[in-house]
């Protein structure tokens, strides 16, 4: 059984394997919210007993835009029901072609292939794009899709938090992209055929050889589904310049490329690991004298930084592996020959 062949709620029970006293509880809004920002000691029973969301903080690249925030369901019941229909969702929609974000086969790396080499390519960011999708735009859109109406609403109740998605349910990214796919098709019909459009998630991307992209046209269609655009992020950028398309760089012909920054800068500390080792590159980092290695505090603090700059390391070479592969076997390579320098 799938969700567009369910009707009623013993059916929409058995489909999420939950307890009815649950989806009661969740549709009435019994949930308890725990905001890190003002709950500070937290009574654990009541994580026991209650449908609980914890609500928390994560601070944006630039500092000056503030934070993200996040919901993290701390409820198993929740998280489960959350997961089977994120599945179940998965199994019925199929996402137009211009959709990158958060779809099966579909990566930064395939967003930015679309847009490689072009003369100009426009980059739109929708302002707090989970927040702005309400529950009667999930139901409305879940229903067009196919699914019985008390469904969705049911559906919706799970999904969002005070009548919103929001950022961290597992639910978000795939009903966020149900919801925007009447935005997606009318921006496809009306940009010249000639203009390439692709979406991730709330990142916009349009780019052409010839045709003018006309942003009055299409900041009319995004505001007319509800969003607005963040005009901070808005950028166009031409051939010759600096292109990036989802963090990565598309003047080459043939395939993206990792920012030749990043790339600089991981040769450099590669090269500086393989000459001094961990511990000594730390050191000068960190602007360490030998004779302080005699505090242990100190000593812990080297201890510490190596551990996380290697993490930082292999987890960028790990990223670079899928973009350019090359790139990252031949530092990981020299950074293998001082595996055992610290």
């Amino acid at each position: 059984m799938d969700l567009l062949q369910i009707g009623t709620k013993k059916q929409f029970l058995y489909f999420l394997r939950c307890r009815e006293s649950f989806l009661d509880s969740v549709n009435l809004r019994e949930y308890v919210i725990i905001d890190n920002k003002k709950n500070v000691n937290v009574d654990f029973k009541i994580l026991e007993s209650t449908i609980a969301i914890e609500k928390f903080y994560i601070e944006k690249r630039n500092p000056t835009l503030g934070y993200r925030t996040i919901h993290n369901s701390l409820n198993h019941e929740l998280e489960h029901c959350q997961k089977t229909l994120n599945t179940g969702l998965s199994n019925i929609y199929r996402p137009l072609d211009c959709v990158q974000g958060f779809v099966f086969k579909k990566n930064i790396k395939t967003n930015a292939f679309v847009h490689l080499a072009k003369k100009q390519i426009l980059t739109l960011d929708i302002k707090d794009f989970f927040e702005t999708i309400t529950q009667n735009q999930i139901i409305e859109s879940l229903t067009k899709l196919g699914i019985n109406i008390q469904v969705s609403e049911w559906i919706s109740n799970i999904a969002c938090v005070n009548g919103y998605l929001v950022q961290g349910f597992s639910t978000s990214p795939i009903l966020a992209n149900i919801v925007a796919v009447e935005m997606d098709m009318e921006i496809l019909k009306n940009i010249d055929e000639t203009i390439n459009y692709t979406r991730y998630a709330d990142d916009l991307y349009f780019s052409s050889d010839s045709a003018q992209l006309n942003l009055e046209l299409i900041t009319k269609i995004i505001t007319k589904y509800g969003f607005e655009i963040n005009n901070s992020k808005t950028k166009l950028m031409k051939r010759g310049q600096k292109q990036y398309v989802t963090g990565l760089s598309v003047f080459d012909n043939n395939y993206p490329r990792i920012p030749k920054k990043i790339k600089r800068e991981l040769r450099l500390e590669a090269y500086y690991i393989g000459k001094y080792g961990y511990e000594e590159h730390i050191m000068r980092k960190l602007k360490i004298k030998k004779y302080q290695l005699k505090n242990q505090e100190i000593k812990s603090l080297i201890i510490n930084e190596i551990d996380i700059t290697r993490d930082r390391i292999y987890g960028w070479l790990h990223f670079i592996n899928s973009i350019e592969p090359n790139f990252s076997k031949k530092i990981t390579q020299e950074l293998k020959k001082t595996s055992g320098n610290n």
